[in-house]
């Protein structure tokens, strides 16, 4: 019998958020939608660190949400803060690729 870690299986409970998130999303229950995403979000951060490129993804989601909620203030905060860990991941990259 193989043993799953703590943090596989929380791992895999956001990603069960992320597809509840998305299929409220589709159907239009925005607050439906933003629970699941946080959620997603929180167990992200804690299992990947505040920097993770999945994390990025997390908070653009909700930055979708809010934007199609009308909540334009908190969409670009979202959305922002995706932005800046995509840009923290190229200058990682890029920085690692000048060792080569």
């Amino acid at each position: 019998m193989y043993a799953i870690s703590q943090e596989f299986r929380k791992l895999h409970i956001a990603e069960i958020y992320f597809f509840f998130a998305n299929t409220s999303r589709y159907y239009g229950s925005f607050n439906i939608a933003i629970e699941y995403y946080q959620q997603e979000l929180e167990i992200r951060k804690e299992q990947l660190g505040p920097n993770h490129i999945y994390v990025a993804t997390s908070y653009n989601n909700l930055g979708l949400v809010y934007w199609k909620t009308g909540d334009l203030e908190k969409a670009k905060e979202y959305h922002q803060s995706s932005l800046e860990i995509v840009c923290f991941q190229i200058t990682e990259l890029m920085n690692s690729n000048q060792n080569i």
